[in-house]
Parts: C-alpha cells; sequence; structure tokens
C-alpha cells in the first residue's frame, strides 16, 4: 500500500462537489487517505486551478475550500532545478512518462533511491 500519494486537482474538485460524476468515489478515497494516515501531496499550481474553477461560481467559497483542503494535505514545492532536469531526462528518453509524473514523484520522494531523476528513469 502506498504511503504518499499525490493529489490532482479533479480528485480535489470531486470531493469538493456532490453533482460531479466522481463526487463518492473521490470523497471515500479521501476519508481513506486520511483516516489511514496517507500523506497527500499536491502542487501549488493545483491550488491555483481550484480556485480558478471554484471561483466562478463562490469566490469566498472557493477561498474557504482550499483553506480547509490545505489543512489535509502538504503542497509541494519545485523550482526552476527540477524543471531543467526533468526536461533534460525526458529529452532523453522520450518514451517514458509525462514530465507530469516525473515532477510528481520527485517532489513526493526526492530522498527515495527509486525517484526517477536520480535514477535517469
Amino acid at each position: 500500500m502506498y504511503n504518499t500519494i499525490f493529489v490532482d486537482a479533479n480528485i480535489i474538485l470531486n470531493f469538493f462537489d456532490p453533482t460531479r460524476k466522481f463526487h463518492t468515489s473521490s470523497s471515500k478515497f479521501y476519508r481513506y487517505a486520511l483516516t489511514n494516515n496517507i500523506k497527500l501531496f499536491t502542487s501549488c499550481d493545483i491550488i491555483t486551478t481550484l480556485y480558478y474553477i471554484e471561483s466562478k461560481i463562490d469566490k469566498k467559497l472557493a477561498l474557504l475550500k482550499i483553506q480547509n483542503i490545505n489543512k489535509t494535505l502538504k503542497v509541494i514545492e519545485f523550482s526552476n532545478k527540477e524543471i531543467v532536469e526533468t526536461c533534460t531526462l525526458m529529452l532523453s528518453k522520450p518514451s517514458k512518462p509525462t514530465v507530469q509524473f516525473i515532477l510528481m514523484v520527485y517532489l513526493v520522494s526526492p530522498e527515495k533511491p527509486n525517484n526517477p531523476l536520480k535514477q535517469g528513469l
């Protein structure tokens, strides 16, 4: 079982909105993760995407939802260095996983031996 999971915008948006098709699944996942002490991560661009989408409905509510979700996960940081390393790796191995996947794995587990940037995929 995984002890860390990167959460994409759709999971959080589904969790926020009971009218979305995958609300129940996303809610079950999120509750399971929190109950089982699984560390949840997301990126700052996901947070801005959440605000952009949710603020179209209600800006204040969007901010409140983001404040609440922020209590349950860690927003990971990355810099130009990680982007350069990821692009270099992707250019050398174009048939490998996406840039988003590599950055996500790197940022969630930068010190682990299975880090794709350390292994060169």
